[in-house]
């Protein structure tokens, strides 16, 4: 049995006013915006009305047609190309309906959902939680004295750099040793903190982190600030590229 031709606008409308809640509308645009969905504005809107033209004139009375060519605002009349901002909007919405979840992907949310800690406040996306992630395994691994669990948040690779005071490391193995020649023991390791952390996404597989580092020793609490550059392999991410620099006071 064939589908109603006007079923799949249906079922379009549909989606749309299900997402209406989750697009913070104001109660009367919400409202306004159902309206146009019972009428079936929108899928006559879909049908790029607003282009090209109404195509199916409605009749004025007397029985004629009425030529919606000229007519500037008349109502009943839509313009060549005079409603490009109103089909802009529905087609904005249209692309939320195909996949709302997807169009945010890599983006800071700030909607008002279970996701959001705090009103205004961005929640993490799924890529900067596991960013996030990797720091911490890296502080939880450096403050129990494991320098073997905390360089696990670096490329394993012989292309992985990093920039300090003492001029630049290339390879994995080269920034162990780094480690193992400035940090001998746990006393001297101290307990780190990251802080003032900012995870930027810069595409689906590369990340870059500013933040600041801090150590809690016995006698002294150095610190400073980092630059990490992170990308995404097939066994999570990976801090290919370290820039850690000391800085003096707080």
């Amino acid at each position: 049995m064939g589908r109603h031709p006007r079923a799949h606008q249906r079922a379009f409308a549909g989606r749309v006013a299900g997402l209406l809640p989750r697009l913070r509308l104001s109660a009367r645009r919400a409202r306004r915006v159902e309206h146009q969905l019972r009428r079936g504005a929108l899928g006559r809107a879909l049908q790029l009305r607003g282009i090209y033209g109404n195509p199916r004139r409605r009749r004025a009375r007397g029985g004629r047609r009425r030529d919606c060519r000229g007519a500037g605002s008349e109502r009943g009349c839509v313009r060549k190309g005079g409603n490009v901002k109103s089909l802009c909007r529905v087609l904005f919405v249209a692309a939320l309906a195909s996949g709302i979840e997807g169009v945010g992907a890599g983006f800071p949310s700030t909607g008002s959902g279970p996701r959001a800690k705090s009103r205004g406040k961005p929640a993490p996306t799924a890529r900067e939680a596991a960013i996030r992630a990797v720091l911490e395994a890296q502080v939880a691994a450096w403050n129990n004295g494991e320098l073997d669990g905390f360089m696990k948040g670096y490329w394993n690779s012989p292309a992985t750099t990093f920039a300090g005071a003492a001029g630049l490391k290339r390879g994995w193995q080269a920034v162990l040793e780094r480690y193992r020649h400035d940090y001998p023991d746990r006393q001297v390791m101290g307990k780190l903190e990251f802080s003032a952390l900012e995870v930027t996404v810069l595409a689906p597989d590369a990340a870059l982190v500013i933040g600041r580092w801090r150590l809690e020793r016995a006698h002294d609490r150095p610190g400073g600030v980092f630059t990490l550059v992170f990308r995404k392999f097939p066994d999570g991410w990976r801090i290919i590229h370290d820039h850690t620099s000391v800085v003096n006071g707080p």
